[in-house]
Order: C-alpha cells, then sequence, then structure tokens
C-alpha cells in the first residue's frame, strides 16, 4: 500500500479557485489515513514570474509558441527546483492531475525532469481529462488537433515513454482508492474502460487544507468548486456529456449544502461555483440544498455566500417562483443557462425542450429576486434558417430591459462545433 502521496498540478489552469480534483483526492487521501501533500506549480508559477513572463509562458503550454532563451532557461529551472522540491518530501506515490489538454505540455516537461532526478524510482501515476486527448511533442495546437486518431493520447504517450507507471481516465475516486491499496486491476486504470460511479454521496467532503482558497488570485472573494451532480437530464445533440456520463447521478441536497457550510467556516469561503451540467437536474434536491442552505444562514446570520453554476430552463409548474425566491434567498447569484438560441424550433431540435413562454418566465422571476444571468448561446447552428437568426436578433432587443436592470449579465456567443 501506498502511505506518503505527493499530489502535483502544473500549468496551464485558471487561478481564480483551487483545482477540484485535488480537493477530493485530498480528502480520500485523509480518510484512508494516508499521509498527503499538494504541490500546485500552476499557482508557484504564477508567483515566480512577473505579469509579462507569465503571458509568454501561457502562450508556451497553450499553444506551443516558443519561448525566448532566456526565459526557457528560466522556466527549465524553476521545473528542475520544483521536482526536487517533491522529491525532499520522499513520497512513495506521485500523483499528477492533467485537467485538459492545456496541462499536456507542462506536465510533459515536469515529468521529464523527474524522470531524469528520481533515483528512487517512485510509483508515478496520472488521471485527469488531459490525458485522453493526442499529443505530439513539437507540434502546436492547432497541429495537435489536426493529428490522426491513429496517434497516441497522452496516457499512452507518457506510459510509452516511461514517464508514468500508471493512468487514469474516466472518474477516478474508485480508481484512486484502489491505487492506493497497490490495486491496478480496476476500471479506469491503465486502458480498462471507466464506469460511472453510483452513490455520489458515499465520497468525503473535498479537503482545501493543503490547497488554501485565500492563496489563489480571485477577483471578488476565495471561492471554490462543488459538484453536486454529474451527467445531465438533457440528451442535447451538440454535447459529449452523455458520453462521459451516461446517466445523470446526483448527491443529496443536505450533503451538497453541508460542504458548502463547510469550506465557509473552515476557508471563509463565498463564492460557490457547481461544476454540474445543470444545477437543477433534480428538482427535490435542488430545493433541498437550498432550504438546508436557507436553515444554515439562520442559525448563522454572517455566511454571506454566492452560487453560480449552469442552469436548466423549465417551465413555471417545476420551477415555481416559491423555487426562484428560495434560490435567491439561498445565495444563488449567477445563473448560467444554455438558452443557445433564440429559435424556438432550432432549440427543440437541439434537444433544448423549453418554449419561449418559459423563457419570458425564467427572466421575470430573476428580475424578481435578483439573480444574475450569462446566457449561453450558438452562432451558426447546422440546421439554423435566415429566419432562425433573424430570432437570435429579435431575442436581443426583446430582452435588452433585462441587461440595463442587469438581469443578464453576458451574452457568451459560441460558434457551434470543429471539425
Amino acid at each position: 500500500m501506498f502511505q506518503k502521496i505527493a499530489i502535483v498540478t502544473c500549468p496551464s489552469m485558471e487561478l481564480e479557485r483551487p483545482p477540484a480534483a485535488v480537493g477530493i483526492l485530498v480528502a480520500i487521501c485523509k480518510s484512508m489515513n494516508r499521509d498527503v501533500k499538494v504541490f500546485d506549480f500552476n499557482l508557484k508559477l504564477y508567483n515566480d514570474l512577473n505579469a509579462e513572463e507569465f503571458q509568454q509562458t501561457e502562450k508556451y503550454w497553450r499553444l506551443r509558441v516558443q519561448l525566448p532563451p532566456a526565459l526557457k532557461e528560466k522556466i527549465d529551472k524553476k521545473f528542475q527546483d520544483y521536482v526536487k522540491e517533491v522529491l525532499e518530501y520522499q513520497p512513495d506515490l506521485l500523483a499528477l492531475s492533467v485537467f485538459t489538454l492545456m496541462n499536456n505540455k507542462a506536465s510533459h516537461n515536469f515529468l521529464s525532469v523527474w524522470k531524469t532526478l528520481d533515483k528512487n524510482k517512485i510509483c508515478v501515476i496520472a488521471g485527469g481529462q488531459g490525458l485522453s486527448t493526442p499529443y505530439k511533442v513539437n507540434l502546436s495546437q492547432q497541429e495537435t488537433r489536426l493529428q490522426s486518431n491513429a496517434d497516441l493520447n497522452f496516457a499512452q504517450f507518457l506510459q510509452q515513454n516511461k514517464l508514468i507507471n500508471h493512468y487514469v481516465i474516466g472518474d477516478g475516486e474508485d480508481a484512486f482508492i484502489n491505487i492506493l491499496n497497490n490495486n491496478f486491476n480496476f476500471p479506469g486504470i491503465d486502458g480498462i474502460s471507466p464506469v460511472q460511479l453510483e452513490n455520489l454521496d458515499s465520497y468525503p467532503i473535498p479537503d482545501y487544507s493543503c490547497t488554501d482558497p485565500n492563496s489563489y488570485k480571485y477577483t471578488q472573494a476565495p471561492g471554490v468548486y462543488i459538484t453536486a451532480t454529474r451527467g445531465c437530464v438533457r440528451q442535447c445533440v451538440f454535447c459529449d456529456v452523455p458520453m462521459r456520463w451516461p446517466k445523470f447521478k446526483y448527491r443529496s441536497g443536505k450533503n451538497v449544502a453541508l460542504e458548502i457550510f463547510s469550506h465557509w467556516q473552515k476557508h471563509g469561503v463565498q463564492i460557490f461555483q457547481l461544476t454540474d451540467s445543470v444545477v437543477n437536474g433534480n428538482l427535490k434536491e435542488f430545493l433541498a440544498m437550498n432550504q438546508e442552505l436557507l436553515r444554515y444562514k439562520k442559525e448563522f446570520p454572517d455566511m454571506n455566500i454566492k452560487l453560480l453554476g449552469q442552469f436548466n430552463i423549465r417551465d413555471k409548474k417545476q420551477m415555481t417562483e416559491e423555487q426562484y425566491r428560495t434560490m435567491a434567498a439561498a445565495g444563488w447569484n449567477v445563473l448560467i443557462p444554455g438558452v443557445e438560441s433564440g429559435s424556438e424550433r432550432v432549440r427543440f431540435h437541439m434537444g433544448k425542450d423549453f418554449t419561449n413562454e418559459d423563457l419570458d418566465w425564467h427572466f421575470y422571476q430573476c428580475a424578481k429576486w435578483g439573480m444574475q444571468n450569462v446566457c449561453l448561446m450558438f452562432v451558426g447552428y447546422p440546421d439554423e434558417k435566415i429566419e432562425d437568426h433573424q430570432e437570435n436578433i429579435n431575442f436581443l432587443y426583446k430582452y435588452e430591459k433585462y441587461m440595463h436592470s442587469g438581469t443578464i449579465l453576458m451574452i457568451r456567443w459560441g460558434y457551434t462545433g470543429s471539425i
């Protein structure tokens, strides 16, 4: 069994809040009485560079734009120091979190240095969605995306080059628990097909004692991510969520509220961003969460929190005025609805089964109870006709009053997809 675990994250990730994956990994380690230490080199490198250097390295990680020689030498020296810092901890397991493809280049750099300096041949594992993306060492991001599907994904590349011993793709909680017990023959590990987690309430609340939210570069107040559900209640034609999580799974509302309360109490966290595809996918548990938060706020009047997350527009029978009132009182501040189109016909074609009347109801209630919206919208949906495009234009004029009132904080226009 592994007893001393080093958890490492590398650039490039946003710095607003601590990484969510690290929080649950730390909690699992502590629940199993393992010693654990987190090395967030994404945050550390930001603190070690000036603004211009940081911007240049972001282009290096994300776009593979080459660094000036002096800065390249400085970055190489930093990674030498980072590896030595982990080795001084003397772990018997190194767990590298690779959140997206934006982490791949820096993760490769770190592991390359690790391989040269690790004389004890410590077991190295990697996990995260970034491992499933294609990877070649010297290609730009655009060139990487144009690679054939026959090319190695990042996990295979790392394993074949003996930079890691094992990798995890898919939900990592159960796989990580088994790895800590030295069992690598488990779904999600080393190419074994992953399985979706069944009971989300059975895992410990994420632990941010190793990654204090107050040390991150927040814009308003300290914050953390909350994962209340996995999967989605909709089957939108453009979305890959059903492929990753075929079933919609959710935690109990009381369990989610307890997590929010505990982070506020322990770290003074005020901003909570839910990572869910839809926060109100299960209306019963969503209401239970909000009611439980109201109970906490009554007991602790100084519990001033704000919540934000992706929201599913529903009709007034499902999302009643009382639901909206309770949401606002519980602390919901910014909702991110997938409006997608001003055309009702296009929305139904996508699988967004809500009417223009439902949209009117949503904005009216948000305006009444003081909640803001970031509306996600598509441009150029394949089935879109000129009259549907005109409906998008009409949408802007129709709801302009809500922009002036602050109910619509932003319209986020996105392209349909990439080929």
